[in-house]
């Protein structure tokens, strides 16, 4: 069996940077120790550490010679592909969610490998993960590169701890969708497109009214699906139903990338 290293690189004296670092060390730590109680059904579980002083240096986990769901979702103009292939991430997410694993770098796809010709999924970063009361130090760009204040709610995150909930991986899966297709970010308001709704931030419904249509999304199977995303007080979805049944009545025009009814 081949297997890859992967090493806990250092970081330098600066007191901020050293208490994160040292933050992440002993999340890694904490997550190493589980191991053997985790499935490898879908996760790239780490196969030997190497210590110093008791101190993780790194690990190794085995080389799986599959391509990124990344490499093959962008290349794709297959809409039938992609909704297969997510319907079997969101599958996988669900399962580990309820095993207690959240993917805080989900809507990251290069760090997830795909075999559609077997079904097989599987994530590679394992420090990435959230396991339990350990949180990850790895947050997605479409999820975190933006000045979107609903994502820090208690809908999705535990500020005090760091932790992040099942809601947070439902909306990573619809915003990657919805990114790798229409080429729009789910996350991506400004400010004016919030206001205060009870004493608590929202997104103004014009605004994400104004995003569904662009997509041309509004009256189809994933319409509520995105709504629940911004709805403070309502669980969000696996998006395993609405994109089944989106393949029987939305098609996917490639050059505008917006959906249409059939």
């Amino acid at each position: 069996m081949d297997l890859f290293y992967k090493e806990v690189r250092n970081v330098d004296k600066e007191e901020a940077k050293r208490l994160q670092f040292d933050g992440f060390v002993d999340s890694l730590t904490k997550k190493l120790e589980m191991v053997d109680y985790l499935s490898d059904q879908y996760i790239v579980l780490p196969d030997v550490v190497y210590l110093d002083h008791d101190i993780v240096k790194g690990y190794t986990v085995p080389y799986v010679s599959l391509d990124s769901l990344e490499d093959l979702l962008e290349k794709s103009i297959d809409l039938d592909f992609i909704i297969n292939s997510f319907i079997l991430l969101s599958q996988a997410v669900r399962t580990s969610n309820q095993e207690g694993i959240i993917f805080p770098d989900l809507a990251n796809p290069s760090n997830i490998l795909y075999d559609p010709k077997n079904k097989i999924i599987k994530f590679i970063d394992f420090d990435g993960l959230q396991i339990g009361d350990c949180d990850s130090y790895s947050i997605a760009n479409l999820m975190s590169n933006f000045s979107n204040p609903v994502f820090e709610r208690r809908k999705y995150l535990n500020r005090d701890t760091g932790i992040y909930t099942p809601e947070f991986d439902k909306a990573s899966l619809l915003t990657l969708f919805l990114s790798l297709t229409t080429h729009t970010v789910l996350t991506n308001f400004k400010a004016a497109n919030f206001e205060f709704v009870n004493g608590d931030i929202a997104l103004k419904k014009e605004s994400l009214d104004k995003y569904i249509t662009y997509v041309g999304l509004n009256d189809s199977p994933l319409e509520e699906d995105i709504r629940l995303i911004y709805d403070n007080d309502s669980h969000n979805r696996y998006p395993l139903k609405a994109l089944k049944k989106l393949r029987n009545t939305h098609g996917l025009d490639w050059f505008h990338l917006t959906f249409y009814k059939k």
